[in-house]
């Protein structure tokens, strides 16, 4: 059994009591502790799904110079665009965008990366 599965079902099911959760699975078993995990809703894959779509868009779409990061264990070889200002100002226009207008946290993003360059 997964730590994290059994930490999250401690922390949203059981108050975050170690106690409850190692009584509940001497009740329940490994069972029921997979049946307590919780299930993300079709909104929360959108979500998923949506920012993913976001980031592949920024990656392919904003201009800069293509970087090729190192080859890992299994042979992949991750590819990374050079435009870190660009990519703050983008992703906080999105954020901004599609959060109603709310862009707190926007700014601060764009911000703290113009001051980092």
């Amino acid at each position: 059994m997964s730590v994290c599965m059994s930490r999250c079902v401690m922390f949203t099911k059981l108050d975050g009591s170690l106690l409850a959760l190692q009584k509940f699975v001497q009740i329940e078993g490994p069972s029921g502790l997979w049946a307590a995990w919780p299930r993300p809703s079709l909104e929360a894959w959108g979500y998923v799904a949506g920012h993913g779509l976001l980031q592949a868009a920024l990656l392919l779409g904003l201009p800069g110079r293509t970087h090729y990061g190192p080859v890992t264990p299994k042979g992949n070889v991750p590819v990374y665009k050079v435009c870190a200002a660009i990519l703050a100002a983008a992703y906080g226009v999105a954020v901004c965008l599609c959060s109603g207008g709310n862009c707190c946290n926007a700014r601060w993003t764009v911000q703290c990366t113009a001051d980092l360059c």
